[in-house]
């Protein structure tokens, strides 16, 4: 027999004995590559046998065609699952990596929030003994040079809510004239550090923002908040 490649092999049946000396009845053979072949054994053996005995053309080139077109398309649905397999892999792993660089990263700014409010509330608390210090040792003369700066460092104070509400400033370009009155006015003695005084102001800021009803007020009647919040800036501060 010559198969579709143009192989050649010697095919047949042969009255086959079994391991008594019986026949068995015809069973297939081939030759082919120089070596013989009968199909019997056992079921593996004999599957391959009939996957060879048919692709050598042993069964005739219209058999052959048909199983090679049915071999070509088990190999290339294999082939699809295989890379369907490969890209659901592929797409796993991708989720996988970016899950834990985002439980990385959400760690990362988890401690990074966590040290910001652990050093705001340490500036707050050193802040909080400063004044205390101030309240208990602080001479009539000191106590009164010490309320008269006070007055005027909350005119600044008051002067960063107007130009962040009613002017529209970040919280930058506001805090500009109470860093400058800090640190040129004589000031700082009022509060322990700048950024104490920048934390006060900011949650002051946030708290109105989350009332609209005082916010608002801000807004239509600058003058009585002026003297709200300026007389509440010098009762909490003035020792």
């Amino acid at each position: 027999m010559k198969n579709l490649r143009g192989e050649r092999a010697v095919c047949g049946e042969v009255n086959a004995k079994n391991a008594f000396g019986g026949y068995v009845g015809f069973t297939p053979f081939m030759y082919v590559d120089g070596a013989s072949y009968l199909a019997s054994g056992d079921e593996d053996y004999q599957e391959d046998f009939y996957y060879v005995y048919i692709l050598s053309g042993c069964m005739g080139v219209s058999d052959e065609k048909e199983f090679r077109n049915q071999l070509y398309y088990e190999q290339v649905q294999q082939e699809e699952q295989i890379r369907k397999e490969q890209e659901e892999q592929a797409r796993k792993e991708r989720e996988e990596e970016l899950e834990r660089i985002k439980q990385i990263t959400d760690q990362k700014l988890k401690e990074v929030e966590e040290k910001k409010e652990l050093d705001r509330l340490t500036i707050l608390e050193k802040d909080r003994e400063f004044y205390k210090r101030k309240k208990l040792t602080a001479t009539d003369t000191e106590r009164r040079e010490y309320n008269k700066q006070v007055k005027t460092f909350c005119n600044f104070l008051y002067d960063y809510y107007t130009n962040r509400i009613k002017h529209g400033f970040s919280h930058e370009d506001a805090f500009l004239t109470v860093t400058a009155a800090y640190n040129n006015m004589g000031l700082n003695s009022v509060y322990d550090s700048l950024d104490a005084v920048e934390i006060i102001l900011q949650d002051g800021f946030e708290r109105l923002q989350h009332n609209k009803e005082d916010y608002n007020k801000f807004v239509k009647n600058g003058a009585f908040f002026q003297g709200w919040m300026k007389g509440i800036c010098i009762v909490q501060r003035k020792i």
